[in-house]
């Protein structure tokens, strides 16, 4: 097989290899798990992440401009992918959801791309069968629509855009490379470990003489002309928008504060705790990706390397900070896939009979699919999205976020300012309601972080300056993340205005690991009296206030 272009000084791809071994059974199964395992997970509740990216997308639709107008430390894509399900479906859960499946769908075609071009053709559908699976995992909470999902289609397209270059004369494909790395940027910055990935595969590629140090240049040149034209126009539209200091702030600067603020022994607690909860779920693909990574014998040296050099540049983003919360681990998803997928493969073509073959294929696609289904069993299998959202989330206030906007609906009027004293977004979004504040989210006024009192400062100043009709006061440690060292300005200060000005009209009761709502303003409010705010079999930890 010859190099595309006419250029015969590099390495075909292994694309047609495999080409033996059919590939439509293992796609046309990778298909159906792919649908079978999202159909009966698109209505589980918004959490917070993505509630914060569903009413930004809301409120930038409605004029205004995130950081400016919208405080978030995420980089501005996922706004952008949530802004066509908003748009047209409005507070659609299930709308928000799917967008974000076809998403997923676009990345396993693309990672079949980079499949063909580092293995072969059967490599490529196995990995896209293992990736149908692992990009919905209970333990990874890859079933939200999370900035993590949407960043693997520019990152994988880049790398495959990469291969591509590697054995063409076109400089587009190295454009293509730029504009598709800077893109998974703008979706979240770890992917900047990518690029690293990107230059060692360039150079494992281009390791035969035939490659001259111009054309290196010329390749270089279009990668970063890509990246720029990618930057260029996002960075220009905040400072056209008047917001590129607060897109610096949020996005770079009170990022860097944050990513630091895990000491390294604590980081190793929280990877040791993360990587219990997906051993039940996940142990297939780690040992089929492992028997990839692990076999250097010549043939299978070159595979090998990617996978492994892809799995380290993944790793590294998924640790920088150290909090290893368990939806960082979505970026390990295609290099695994693609490992476990190349195992597959090797499983498969081992000579034999055809009917061996196809009960190895078959026990090697029962063992991936399986081992989630069965350790989730109870997620999977439960009737009701309600009913996933708290065997996902335990007693976080997801499930209540029907229950909860309806209260806020009735007790507002379109044009009312609304507090969620906490960081429970999706609550706004599915009110259809405005924030009394920027600060959507509470964590940077009360994880006593530096800059903490003065970013208080500012968010009283605006409830003070928009007194809100509606108030949601949370005592749930997630929605706060309040530490020994948190300043308590704020807490005080709004405290004292709910007292004051605001009178109790629904809380969240949980007695004895059940949740109740209690939207009976009398009962509500003798039960918040009453029942402590934590610790004990029955706490009230969530009350809804409006305006006296």
């Amino acid at each position: 097989m010859t190099a595309i272009s006419g250029d015969r000084s590099l390495p075909a791809p292994a694309g047609d290899r495999g080409a033996a071994q059919p590939i439509w059974p293992i796609l046309a199964a990778a298909c159906f798990i792919f649908l079978l395992l999202r159909i009966q997970t698109a209505s589980i509740a918004l959490e917070r992440d993505e509630g914060e990216y569903a009413y930004i997308a809301q409120r930038m639709l409605a004029g205004d401009v995130p950081y400016r107008d919208v405080f978030d430390q995420k980089p501005p894509g996922v706004f952008l992918a949530y802004l066509a399900p908003v748009a047209m479906f409005g507070t659609s859960v299930r709308a928000i959801h799917w967008a974000m499946f076809a998403w997923s769908a676009l990345t396993a075609w693309a990672l079949f791309g980079v499949g063909r071009e580092v293995a072969n053709r059967a490599a490529a559908a196995w990995a896209v069968l293992v990736f149908a699976v692992i990009t919905i995992e209970p333990s990874w909470l890859a079933t939200a629509a999370n900035t993590e999902q949407f960043m693997l289609l520019p990152l994988v397209l880049s790398v495959w855009f990469v291969l591509r270059g590697c054995r063409s004369e076109h400089l587009w494909w190295w454009i293509g490379a730029g504009v598709a790395a800077m893109t998974a940027c703008w979706f979240k910055q770890v992917a900047i470990t990518n690029i690293a990935f990107l230059v060692l595969l360039a150079e494992w590629r281009w390791r035969t003489p035939g490659v001259v140090r111009v054309r290196r240049m010329r390749a270089g040149v279009a990668f970063a002309g890509g990246m720029i034209a990618a930057a260029a126009p996002v960075v220009g539209y905040f400072a056209l928008r008047g917001a590129l200091g607060p897109f610096v702030d949020c996005v770079w600067r009170h990022n860097v504060t944050y990513a630091t603020s895990v000491r390294f022994s604590v980081g190793i607690q929280l990877l040791r705790m993360s990587l219990e909860r997906q051993a039940g779920g996940l142990w297939p693909v780690w040992l089929l990706s492992a028997a990839t990574l692990v076999d250097w014998r010549r043939a299978a040296r070159s595979e090998a390397a990617v996978c492994l050099a892809w799995f380290l540049a993944s790793a590294a983003g998924v640790s920088i900070g150290f909090y290893f919360r368990d939806h960082y681990f979505i970026q390990l998803a295609p290099p695994l896939a693609l490992a476990a997928g190349i195992a597959c493969a090797r499983l498969t073509a081992i000579p034999a009979r055809p009917s061996m073959r196809m009960g190895l294929g078959l026990a090697a696609g029962l063992l991936v699919a399986g081992a989630p289904l069965i350790t989730h069993r109870r997620f999977f299998f439960a009737t009701s999205g309600k009913e996933q959202s708290l065997e996902l989330y335990g007693m976080s206030p997801f499930a209540l976020n029907d229950e909860l906007a309806a209260v806020i609906r009735a007790q507002t009027k379109p044009d009312d300012r609304v507090l969620i004293f906490g960081s429970e977004p999706q609550l706004l979004f599915q009110a259809e309601r405005r924030s009394a504040t920027r600060y959507i989210l509470f964590y940077p006024l009360m994880m006593g972080l530096p800059r903490e009192l003065d970013r208080q400062h500012e968010a009283f100043a605006e409830i003070s300056a928009n007194p809100p009709q509606c108030v949601v006061w949370t005592n749930v440690q997630t929605s706060l993340l309040m530490q020994p060292e948190t300043n308590r300005f704020l807490h005080d200060a709004v405290g004292g205005m709910l007292v004051k000005d605001y009178r109790i009209v629904a809380a969240r009761l949980i007695d004895g690991g059940v949740m109740r709502f209690l939207t009976d303003p009398g009962e509500a409010t003798a039960a918040w009296n009453t029942a402590p705010r934590s610790g004990g079999a029955m706490i009230v930890d969530m009350v809804v206030l409006v305006r006296k």
